[in-house]
């Protein structure tokens, strides 16, 4: 294996919680995050609604061969990744992406749709998450060489884009405004800026700048404003990712808007050894759990189905057949299961709340119980 370097040899954030018990990997889910200048996990315990491990490392950002080499060096040496979990997601930081309205979207075109904005290389794929919330696809191109990576270590690992749990939590509410009032957000990663407006919790804008200097940032937050008639004096700008408190990008953008931490999900709870500031940096790795797990339920049919919580299962029979978001949007697939992790004591029995609204529960596919 080639020479990685030093910089990998020890993550440089490495938060354990006292609860986490790796012979209880199976229990846990694992949610990996990979750019070009880093690879971050954390694991997620459902029993106790608790994000219990959150480690980082420092990762080559030369090129993708190298930042593969990097990771590969960091799943072989790590005690963690290697471990069999409940369910095992990961999110790709990349510029290389499009979206499609679903009324349009043709999974067959994929490859068509991602070529009118970017150029997919030979050992790129194709991939797509369904953004329900915004009622599209972000179509993206992911490396082959990371995908055989990831599905060495975890064979059933889910792929996502970092598009897909940035705009679900921009829509879910997760933005400094009033329904009424257009909300403006940021997303700094890897030498680049996602601007994003909300309105009415409906998506209103979203594109990808390339940042060569820290003014680049306000520059084209100026155009964006200036586009859409909005006075950044007045204006609070939500922003997550890379960027630090006392970065070039925050000196600059805090003397033309008010900026403020975007805020990682509250549904949860975290380790006493993550502290709020460096969760705010984690937000997308935070929010992947549970969009991952929705994100499954987006498969749908008339089944029956079990739900079930830590200390008490409670079967429905029939419900999708009045419960037209079910109906419509949620099959189980061979031998599946339903399963919603929570709190028993507060669940809701009608079921069409849970997916007409976001609620605290956790819910992951596992198997189908008997006909």
């Amino acid at each position: 294996m080639p020479e990685t370097g030093n910089k990998i040899a020890k993550a440089d954030i490495d938060l354990i919680d006292g609860s986490f018990d790796i012979s209880q990997s199976e229990n846990y889910f694992l949610s990996v995050q990979t750019g070009r200048d880093r690879l971050s996990f954390c694991v997620f315990n459902a029993g106790l609604n608790k994000y219990v491990v959150l480690r980082s490392y420092l990762v080559s950002g030369l090129n993708l061969d190298s930042m593969t080499t990097d990771c590969r060096a960091i799943f072989e040496k790590d005690d963690l990744l290697g471990l069999r979990y409940k369910n095992s997601s990961h999110l790709w930081i990349s510029p290389h992406f499009t979206f499609v309205p679903e009324h349009l979207f043709d999974s067959n075109e994929a490859d068509l749709y991602l070529t009118f904005n970017h150029e997919v290389a030979a050992n790129e794929q194709t991939l797509q998450n369904y953004v329900r919330p915004a009622g599209l696809y972000s179509v993206f191109s992911y490396p082959e060489t990371l995908t055989a990576l990831l599905k060495l270590f975890q064979p059933d690992i889910n792929l996502f884009h970092h598009t897909t749990p940035f705009i679900e939590n921009l829509i879910r509410g997760r933005i400094p405004s009033s329904i009424s009032k257009l909300g403006m957000a940021a997303y700094f990663y890897s030498g680049n800026l996602d601007i994003v407006l909300v309105k009415n919790n409906k998506l209103l804008f979203y594109n990808t700048f390339e940042i060569n200097a820290p003014a680049d940032s306000v520059y084209y937050l100026t155009i964006v404003a200036n586009q859409f008639e909005i006075d950044l004096s007045s204006t609070k700008l939500m922003y997550a990712g890379s960027l630090k408190d006392m970065s070039p990008e925050t000196v600059i953008l805090k003397d033309y808007v008010e900026v403020v931490e975007c805020e990682p999900p509250d549904t949860v709870t975290y380790s006493h050894y993550m502290q709020e500031p460096m969760r705010k940096n984690f937000i997308n790795l935070f929010s992947l759990y549970t969009v991952g797990t929705v994100q499954l339920l987006r498969q749908a049919d008339n089944h029956r189905i079990t739900v079930e919580f830590p200390n008490k299962i409670h079967d429905f029979t029939g419900v999708f057949s009045y419960s037209y978001a079910f109906k419509r949007s949620y099959p189980l697939r061979g031998n599946q299961k339903l399963v919603a992790y929570g709190n028993a004591n507060g669940f809701i029995p009608d079921i069409k709340r849970y997916f007409s609204h976001f609620t605290p529960f956790c819910w992951h596919i596992v198997k189908k119980s008997p006909q």
